[in-house]
């Protein structure tokens, strides 16, 4: 369906909520391969993956709100969990987080490196009726750097353009050697709206398995299937609702009364969800709470307050206490199982040491030093990491003080506008830990705040990582780029991975939780009458 909307946009974590009295607890304990190929093929017209007096609709809360339905205008990485609903990619990621065919049927590097090729699907279209091939792909990535905001521009970066060879094949051309740029095109980088969209027009038209039916800011957003998809098998379902509710304790009550069937819900829920019957997936993903600074602001230039911000932090306490357990601390970005996680480092580097962080604020600040943390205000989970981590710093000198924003707007504030120094949130993690850290710690890099914690030596590491075709290789560079950031005090601070349950009943089937940390809904099922 065409939308023109009305005015009114590897292993473990998520966001974490908690009760008063687990965080007075804490408080009290304180005085977070280069070719694929496809094995199926599509259709451009037919019935729905399955028959409607045999489907069921779908109905999820995922805490928050789509405020725009443009992929490319969007900054939140969150959203893309919406998005990957009805726009399609032109790169899949599997639930266990291997790359898969999605719009592009199969994909392999030039011998040196300098393109990448993809092979696209045939006889598919755009809900607009709008053929999709390679000639939209150019397109939408024109569109994608000259309109694009946020990460989807650091991640295309270093593409100088997209030739098309032929209707369905297409080569992204790189400036230097791009080895993740197959998971690059699995994000939002990859994600193909109507070629016909565009930067302030009320046209909005996907590619994926469902298509829009209504959209409500503030409400809701309604899909239903959309009949020319390529994958049959994906859509399971009559329909696909998304309610905005953002409250987690009306989100519980909501799945407990049926109005909702899947949901993300609170570690502290995940006891009396099983008790009534409702069905967990608590599996690690690759998100990660983290602390951003802006290295330019309030005194963050000097390494050594940096350093006092990270070991003054007590992972261990935050993890026991607002993940309950369901958690791991920890100094690096990447969680156990991924290639580019080094088993060796511990916690050692970042490991809670108030007086030597004491030490250091005393000996870079001996006239006292205020630092402001950020928190998003009606988010709970957060606001209750933030009030911990707040006091602890307070024990080891630093005069922290809160500052509550609104979550539609806080990464704006750091990001963009520069307005706010430091912010507790959740990282919602990449399909390519080369994303990751390009994203935060690259000169250049979306996520990059303030130059004072930048480097060199990172750069040439990142360098190096970024060109090797082996997957070890660059796994071992990226652990030596983990190493140098620890000693450099780059920012921001990785604090704990934790595992936030994924509810759903008994009605549904199929569904389980993406590694990616980027909820998806392929091949669910929900029994008819639901």
């Amino acid at each position: 369906m065409i939308v023109r909307p009305k005015s009114a946009g590897l292993r473990a974590h998520r966001r974490v909520a908690v009760s008063a009295a687990a965080f007075a607890i804490l408080l009290a304990g304180c005085s977070a391969g280069s070719s694929s190929e496809s094995t199926e093929s599509g259709t451009s017209s037919g019935q729905t993956g399955s028959d409607a007096q045999d489907a069921g609709v779908l109905k999820v809360a995922l805490g928050r709100e789509l405020p725009i339905l443009d992929p490319y205008l969007s900054v939140a990485n969150k959203d893309l969990e919406f998005y990957f609903a009805f726009y399609d990619r032109l790169i899949h990621v599997s639930p266990d987080y291997d790359l898969v065919p999605g719009l592009a049927e199969s994909w392999e590097f030039a011998e040196d490196m300098s393109y990448l090729e993809l092979k696209l699907r045939e006889g598919v279209t755009f809900h607009d009726g709008v053929p999709f091939n390679a000639e939209a792909v150019k397109k939408n990535y024109e569109r994608a750097v000259s309109e694009g905001t946020g990460s989807i521009v650091t991640d295309l970066a270093d593409v100088t353009g997209v030739e098309v060879v032929d209707e369905h094949t297409v080569r992204f051309v790189t400036a230097v050697p791009v080895s993740n740029l197959p998971a690059i095109l699995s994000d939002r980088a990859g994600i193909q709206p109507s070629p016909e969209m565009s930067k302030g027009s009320d046209l909005v038209a996907g590619s994926g398995m469902y298509e829009i039916d209504r959209y409500e800011p503030g409400v809701g957003l309604y899909l239903k299937p959309y009949a020319g998809y390529w994958d049959k098998e994906a859509q399971g379902l009559a329909g696909l609702e998304f309610s905005f509710l953002t409250d987690s304790s009306a989100i519980f009550s909501a799945l407990q009364s049926g109005q909702l069937n899947a949901a993300p819900i609170d570690i502290p829920q995940a006891e009396q969800a099983r008790s009534v019957g409702l069905q967990i997936d608590d599996r690690p993903t690759v998100g990660v709470t983290i602390i951003s600074l802006n290295s330019d602001r309030e005194g963050l230039a000097d390494p050594r307050l940096r350093r006092a911000i990270n070991i003054g932090i007590d992972r261990q306490a935050l993890v026991d206490k607002l993940a309950l357990g369901a958690g791991e601390p920890t100094c690096q970005w990447f969680p156990e199982g991924m290639a580019e996680h080094d088993p060796d480092m511990g916690l050692a580097p970042c490991d809670y040491d108030p007086e030597e962080a004491r030490r250091l604020v005393e000996e870079a600040a001996p006239d006292g030093w205020t630092l402001t943390l950020s928190h998003m205000s009606d988010d709970f989970a957060n606001t209750q990491f933030a009030q911990a981590v707040v006091e602890m710093w307070k024990e080891v000198g630093i005069d922290a003080q809160l500052n509550p924003v609104e979550s539609s707007v806080a990464i704006g504030l750091l990001n963009d506008t520069k307005e706010i120094t430091a912010l507790g949130a959740p990282f919602a993690g990449r399909p390519s830990a080369l994303q990751t850290i390009a994203h935060f710690t690259i000169d250049g890099g979306f996520g990059v705040l303030g130059g004072a914690h930048l480097s060199e030596e990172r750069e040439e590491l990142y360098a190096k990582a970024r060109a090797a075709a082996d997957p070890a290789e660059q796994a071992d560079y990226v652990q030596q780029i983990s190493h140098e950031m620890i000693e450099n005090a780059a920012v921001p601070i990785p604090v704990y991975f934790e595992r936030a349950p994924l509810a759903f009943t008994e009605k549904v089937h199929g569904l389980e939780k993406y590694v990616s940390n980027k909820q998806e809904f392929r091949g669910v099922t929900v029994d008819a009458g639901n």
